[in-house]
């Protein structure tokens, strides 16, 4: 009989979330995008991202957000390249 094949999961994705950096580490709170921005909107919103951090240190993010205040160059980056990752984004489009 053969042993049922074990699948291995793997739940780093959501121990990084854990507390507070699920919300504060989310591409879309981030960036400032909604969940349904489109690749445009995303390639749009990083181009003016990446011009108003070659000039000053921080993005507030989004007013409207909790979340917002003290985004550096590199958290920006970071929810860009996420974004641009089909499986990634539908994790952080559902949290």
């Amino acid at each position: 009989m053969d042993e049922p094949r074990r699948r291995t999961v793997d739940f780093e994705r959501f121990r990084d979330l854990a507390g507070g950096p699920l919300y504060r580490g989310n591409p879309f709170a981030v960036s400032g995008l909604p969940t349904d921005a489109t690749s445009r909107a995303v390639r749009q919103q990083r181009q003016r991202l990446e011009a108003r951090l070659a000039v000053q240190r921080t993005w507030p993010g989004d007013a409207d957000s909790p979340l917002a205040g003290g985004f550096d160059g590199g958290e920006v980056r970071a929810a860009f390249e996420r974004l641009q990752d089909a499986r990634l984004r539908l994790v952080d489009e559902v949290l």
